[in-house]
């Protein structure tokens, strides 16, 4: 997990796209954050721990996962920001797979992490359709889950890639 994208001179704002759906001017001084949530109305980015520790928090910035309390607004500048919710309505096989995976194998129990979670698998599946038990764990790292000892969640990502390469989704969803 990334803690910050490529950064904009910190110094000036400057326009990002959020959820493809437009662009909007990023302030200075602000965390990516609290900017999504306050100004661009993206009550699915979680706040957790404010401290980048939790992963909670995570956007996709330019398809990478980003703790978005740990970077400013604006170093989100001339970038694509991606929200679990902005995936969900996009035809992507690699979100519609996760999406498929979680409503059936429902790894989840308090929800609040769901979000960093399945943006971190969408943008694991878009690179490695065919992800090791420990490569799923990999992509995790930074992200806590303090319900399920994410267990459930790896089973819910092997079961995504398979039906990602339009295996039967039978099984026990584990990948290797």
């Amino acid at each position: 997990m990334s803690e910050t994208p490529s950064s904009n001179d910190p110094g000036q704002a400057g326009f990002c796209r959020v959820n493809t759906v437009a662009r909007l001017e990023v302030p200075a001084g602000e965390s990516l954050l609290e900017w999504l949530r306050d100004t661009a109305d993206c009550v699915d980015v979680r706040k957790g721990c404010d401290t980048g520790h939790c992963g909670a928090c995570a956007v996709l910035v330019d398809g990478v996962p980003v703790k978005s309390c740990s970077v400013l607004a604006q170093e989100a500048g001339a970038r694509d920001v991606h929200t679990l919710a902005g995936l969900s309505l996009l035809d992507q096989p690699a979100t519609q797979a996760v999406l498929a995976a979680a409503e059936q194998r429902q790894p989840f129990q308090c929800g609040y992490c769901m979000p960093a979670f399945m943006l971190a698998a969408i943008a694991l599946l878009q690179d490695t359709p065919d992800p090791t038990d420990a490569q799923i764990r990999d992509a995790f790292a930074g992200l806590l889950c303090r319900c399920t000892g994410y267990l459930p969640i790896v089973d819910m990502i092997g079961l995504a890639a398979r039906l990602l390469r339009g295996a039967s989704p039978g099984g026990d969803g584990r990948t290797a």
